[in-house]
């Protein structure tokens, strides 16, 4: 069971992304187009536990090459089997703080103002990490390290395609527009005919009532 992860490729839509992928497009969206405020939802005191994707794959690989089924820190009392394995690192921001983190590593030099009319969502969401550390695994990655290469890796992707991941560039949108309008039209004709059938349908049965 992963915590909050982040790291290349990840979604940076503007609608449905996470904490850390949210925060690096507004900053790096405010340095571009030279904006001297950015604003961010609460007050930033919630705290997130953050994994880097590569430390996920080389624990999911640790797991399968080193931890048996039958291992004794997989079962609970009563020798009831639990194979369910927090995967994270143990540790926790305050989302405030990582805000200036990804700021400054972005390259933003204005202000962030803290929109505290805004819902600060859960308090604190950290994993209790104990069970995969004693089956001999940790995280490596330094969230300063994992921010700095993600947005090394979002710099890259942006100068090859022109667009930020998980966000449709121009073309693709108009194209996905199209396709919807397509499909909401031939949507509104098959109502229209299943309406018809209806009305025919329902009128020769007030003829037949009549009749009788």
């Amino acid at each position: 069971m992963p915590t909050n992860l982040y790291g290349p490729g990840d979604n940076y839509h503007p609608t449905n992304s996470h904490v850390l992928p949210s925060l690096i497009r507004k900053f790096y969206n405010a340095k571009v187009n030279n904006k001297s405020n950015v604003t961010c939802w609460g007050s930033g005191s919630p705290k997130r536990e953050l994994l880097h994707v590569d430390d996920l794959a080389e624990a999911a690989v640790h797991i399968l090459e080193k931890i048996s089924s039958n291992n004794n820190l997989l079962f609970e009392e009563e020798s009831r089997f639990s194979g369910i394995i927090n995967i994270g690192t143990g540790k926790d921001i305050p989302i405030k703080e990582l805000a200036l983190k990804i700021s400054d590593k972005v390259g933003f030099k204005g202000n962030i103002v803290w929109d505290k009319t805004k819902p600060d969502g859960t308090p604190r969401k950290l994993l209790d990490v104990s069970r995969i550390n004693k089956l001999g695994w940790h995280a490596k990655i330094d969230l300063d390290d994992g921010i700095k290469k993600t947005i090394s890796n979002l710099e890259t992707h942006i100068s090859q395609s022109k667009h930020l991941p998980g966000v449709p560039s121009r073309d693709e949108l108009e194209l996905w527009t199209s396709y919807d309008m397509a499909n909401r039209d031939m949507l509104l004709l098959e109502k229209i005919e299943e309406l018809t059938l209806y009305t025919i349908q329902l009128n020769k049965r007030i003829e037949e009532l009549e009749l009788s």
